[in-house]
Order: structure tokens, then C-alpha cells, then sequence
């Protein structure tokens, strides 16, 4: 008798075809992941990110989308401040996923793997076996100081004062020799 065991992540689904939606979800439930939401559109998913961006621990998405594209999509989830995992499929060539997926990493996100479609159920456990999904650790978003001219002039001033005070003049010191 085998047991399945229930992950608990939660994941979110992105593919505008309905097939797709529908295999991958059900593949997803056959290795034990049970909490899997699905969304025809990349807007709802974002949506919903954008409100909670911790929301879902995986998120699974076609880059190929009618209303915005995957890579749209990306710059969106990272300035919602999604940081979970992220796992991008696509129908287009190996390129495509690979431009994608350096994309995805530079905007700080956590692509745990990029799969051409179809999807296989194989393939979906490969990558998430054994994995621990989001949220990973980002820093927080700070705005970065602003300085004026004449801080920055006050600050070199205040430096250069400090180093002439601590200056020895080596010319009055007694040679050793």
C-alpha cells in the first residue's frame, strides 16, 4: 500500500491553454500537490500577488501569453515583491527559456527551473523533488539616500580635516640612522 503525501505549498498556475491548465494541475495533484490555483490570464495571477506577494510558494508560468507576455509577466512579479520559487514553461526553443530564466534571476527572483512543453509529470518531479519552495529571503525594497551637492562637499571637507589632524610629519622625526 502506498501513501501519497500532501505537500502543502501552495502554486499558482499560469497558461492561457486551457489543456495545458488542466494537465499540468492534475499532474501536479498526482505528486502531491494538492493547493494549486489556476489562472487563464497572467493579469488575475498578478493581481492577486500583488495584494498577498506571499500569497503562493510556487509559481508556475507559460511565457507565451495573448495579454502580456512571460517576460512582462517577470518584471511584474518581482515589483510585486513576489519571493517564492518560480518555474517557467514555454513552447518555444530552449533559447527563448534560457533569456527568460536569466531575466527572471537578475530581477531577483527564484526560478528553480525552466521546462519546454509539454510538460511531463516526470519532468515536474525532477525538478521539485526534494525541494523546499519559497518564500526566499530578499532584502527590502529601501529608496536609496539622496544626497545634495553640499553634503557630499561637507562630508569631503570633514575627511580631509580628520586626515591632516592625524598626519605626522615624517620630516621632523629623528633619523635612525
Amino acid at each position: 500500500i502506498s501513501m501519497k503525501t500532501t505537500l502543502a505549498a501552495e502554486v499558482a498556475l499560469i497558461d492561457d491553454d486551457v489543456f495545458s491548465l488542466r494537465l499540468l494541475s492534475r499532474q501536479l495533484e498526482q505528486i502531491g500537490y494538492d493547493k494549486v490555483t489556476t489562472f487563464e490570464r497572467a493579469n488575475g495571477a498578478l493581481a492577486l500577488i500583488q495584494k498577498e506577494p506571499r500569497a503562493f510558494r510556487l509559481v508556475i508560468a507559460d511565457l507565451q501569453m495573448p495579454e502580456m507576455d512571460g517576460i512582462e509577466f517577470l518584471r511584474h512579479l518581482s515589483a510585486a515583491g513576489y519571493t517564492g520559487a518560480l518555474l517557467l514553461v514555454s513552447g518555444e526553443g530552449a533559447g527563448i527559456l534560457q533569456t527568460a530564466e536569466q531575466l527572471a534571476k537578475l530581477h531577483g527572483l527564484q526560478v528553480i527551473a525552466s521546462l519546454p512543453k509539454p510538460v511531463t509529470k516526470a519532468s515536474l518531479e525532477r525538478v521539485l523533488r526534494d525541494r523546499r519552495l519559497g518564500p526566499a529571503w530578499r532584502p527590502p525594497k529601501i529608496p536609496a539616500p539622496r544626497f545634495t551637492s553640499a553634503d557630499l562637499e561637507a562630508a569631503i571637507d570633514r575627511k580631509s580635516t580628520r586626515l591632516n589632524s592625524s598626519h605626522t610629519d615624517i620630516s621632523r622625526m629623528p633619523s635612525s640612522a
